[in-house]
């Protein structure tokens, strides 16, 4: 982690914006985040969640919060390391979400890799997954 970097609270903010934007379900403030690039990736942990570009990364957001209610995103144990005009975020990730009435929380691993683009950085790859509960400690492969 290089939080001595000149960069470093610009890039925080980014995920510290995506949070606000998650809870309050804002898709404006959500794709501002990100890039316009058409190759621009979101990898969720369904088998049906890869998208590219920004349409596609808009219909997954709207899925999850048509699927889901009183969404708290709440990262924690953060790393952001930058590298030239790339910087990349690591977050153990606590997403508290109501879905078909019942409050139901998920401990997630969440990487976000971000471009600088002018003074900004945004978004141009994120991968959400969860931890393989059946994979014992030690083991390398979920057997």
């Amino acid at each position: 982690m290089n939080n001595q970097h000149p960069d470093y609270q610009i890039a925080l903010k980014v995920l510290e914006d995506m949070a606000i934007a998650y809870k309050a379900k804002d898709m404006d403030l959500m794709m501002s985040l990100f890039s316009t690039d058409p190759d621009t990736v979101l990898i969720g942990s369904g088998v049906d969640e890869k998208r590219t570009g920004p349409q596609e990364i808009m219909e997954q957001f709207r899925r999850d919060w048509e699927q889901s209610e009183d969404n708290e995103f709440n990262p924690s144990n953060t790393l952001i390391y930058f590298s030239g005009d790339i910087a990349w975020i690591y977050t153990d990730l606590e997403l508290k979400s109501k879905i078909m009435e019942s409050a139901h929380t998920f401990d997630l691993r969440f990487t976000l890799v971000l471009e600088k683009e002018g003074d900004r950085y945004l978004i141009r790859h994120t991968h959400i997954s969860f931890p393989c509960a059946w994979q014992l400690e030690g083991e390398s492969y979920p057997l």
